[in-house]
């Protein structure tokens, strides 16, 4: 409904079909923003049947970063496995009790390839000599008198504005971001290249049971576990995103005739998000040092406790 995604991704090999429906008008599918795909998870069968696989790929035979002539770190790993047939208990042999379990994990192991700038110290002190346009003071600003309706202001000498600069910003500056590179790279001061990983695994389990040749349930149970970390914007700037779904249904069925039949059926999803960017090498000192206030930075629930908030210059 929300976000026009499925909440548990299906195992390929556990398919038995699927179809797609673009409409978004039939009540049975709820209110989602498009098209449907409604998949069919596969049955077991008298006979044990099952596979395995894995998928593979590497920087081997990947091009380099056309920005920094690299080749970005790659290890990429999807595996899994299927076993389905009947379910043999003692004292029970009419094998009309079937099951269909499947798993899949997937493991990607890469490396952040961004570029961006960070303050150098001539920036974070306030010498701005190099900076080729007059800077000028925002505090002398005062009529001019040869000129109605304009202003003049006094100019830093050599764009040194020091004076001017808060303090706990300064130190701000200098706790958050980190130190430029000694060489740009295609025009940035800074390059991360902090691990980016990624671990999955999606669980899948189907029963169906034939009472007699008019009645048959089944009833099917998935689940999968995400954990992504990757880079927040810069170097110790961690971003981590865990991410759960399940989803189960059941259905009945019981045929009448050849003219008609019964089908009940029940289903839920559920998909839970936790996402949370945090400096890795936090100051012990930061609220001192920049100044903030600790209901407003430490009033955090466990394990987070204290955040640096977003500081953004338009």
């Amino acid at each position: 409904t929300f976000f026009s995604v499925y909440a548990v991704q299906p195992i390929v090999d556990a398919i038995q079909e699927f179809k797609v429906q673009s409409h978004n008008d039939q009540s049975e599918f709820g209110g989602v923003l498009g098209g449907v795909v409604n998949v069919v998870t596969k049955s077991g069968t008298k006979n044990f049947h099952g596979d395995v696989w894995e998928f593979l790929r590497n920087d081997a035979v990947d091009a380099a970063n056309p920005l920094t002539h690299k080749k970005t770190p790659l290890k990429q790993n999807v595996y899994g496995a299927t076993i389905g047939g009947p379910v043999i208990v003692p004292f029970y042999h009419q094998r009309r009790t079937f099951f269909f379990g499947a798993y899949e994990g997937t493991s990607i192991n890469t490396a952040n390839t961004a570029l961006y700038n960070t303050p150098t110290p001539d920036q974070i002190s306030g010498a701005l000599s190099s900076v080729t346009q007059q800077i000028y003071d925002p505090y002398s600003t005062t009529p001019d008198p040869a000129h109605p309706g304009q202003y003049l202001r006094t100019a830093f000498t050599d764009n040194q504005i020091q004076s001017r600069l808060d303090p706990n910003m300064v130190n701000f500056a200098t706790l958050i971001f980190p130190k430029p590179l000694p060489t740009p790279v295609s025009g940035f001061n800074g390059e991360d290249t902090s691990p980016k990983q990624t671990k999955q695994n999606n669980y899948s389990l189907r029963v169906d049971h034939q009472f007699n040749d008019s009645n048959s349930v089944w009833g099917r149970f998935n689940q999968v576990h995400t954990t992504a970390t990757s880079s927040g914007g810069f170097v110790g700037l961690l971003n981590t995103t865990v991410a759960d779904g399940q989803n189960w249904a059941v259905s009945y069925l019981h045929t009448f005739g050849s003219s008609a039949t019964l089908q009940l059926q029940a289903g839920h999803a559920w998909q839970f998000i936790k996402t949370q960017t945090a400096l890795q090498n936090k100051s012990s000192s930061l609220q001192s040092d920049i100044g903030y206030d600790n209901p407003f930075a430490c009033s955090f629930l466990p394990p987070v406790s204290c955040q640096v908030p977003n500081v953004s210059i338009g």
